[in-house]
């Protein structure tokens, strides 16, 4: 199964994989991505 969220934080991927994890015996492979506006907020909080 392919599932695609959308997600305002990265902080909320825990709480929503967990409990496949606990409670489904599977496997769960997390792939973010980020749009460009959100690369170039990233670049500029890490440029200060």
């Amino acid at each position: 199964m392919v599932f695609v969220m959308d997600l305002p934080s990265p902080d909320m991927i825990p709480a929503i994989a967990e409990p496949l994890f606990q409670g489904y015996e599977t496997n769960v492979e997390i792939h973010p991505a980020m749009s460009l506006d959100d690369l170039k907020k990233a670049i500029s909080q890490m440029q200060g």
